[in-house]
């Protein structure tokens, strides 16, 4: 699998586990995940430390469910981050999504960040190494 494979298919994946309206957070996923999923991102690497529960809180008050997509090797960054100010960030939850690409070290996960706990969707890898061209999705609805 090619690095543009790798990085759509957690896009499409969390297209299909996620609504239209939903605001994900994530840091190396957010352009593939607007690409390729038509998702709204933030950057949790760029929100303000303090800004983590409130902007979930803000998010789900206008009726978007707040979403993180995370590389378990960001989860130290991402729980340093946001420490000091929230609650959120220890990600206690059990993850919508959770994507071990073939042959490509660690696992993506996609924690909703009001749901505690719930199935925790699985896929198997794709081991076809093809490229692929795959069209971008709609935008997303800001």
């Amino acid at each position: 699998m090619t690095k543009a494979n790798a990085a759509m298919r957690p896009s499409r994946l969390v297209a299909g586990q996620t609504e239209p309206s939903a605001m994900i957070f994530a840091s190396i996923h957010a352009g593939s995940l607007r690409y390729y999923a038509g998702r709204a991102t933030v950057r949790f690497d760029l929100l303000d430390g303090n800004w983590l529960d409130r902007a979930a809180a803000w998010l789900h008050e206008d009726g978007r469910h707040p979403y993180v997509l995370i590389e378990d090797w960001e989860m130290p960054l991402f729980r340093e981050r946001f420490a000091a100010a929230n609650t959120l960030c220890e990600l206690r939850l059990a993850p919508v999504l959770a994507y071990k690409a073939y042959q490509i070290p660690g696992r993506v996960y996609l924690f909703h960040l009001l749901r505690p706990d719930g199935p925790t969707f699985e896929p198997p890898s794709i081991r076809d190494p093809q490229p692929r061209c795959p069209a971008p999705a709609d935008p997303p609805a800001l």
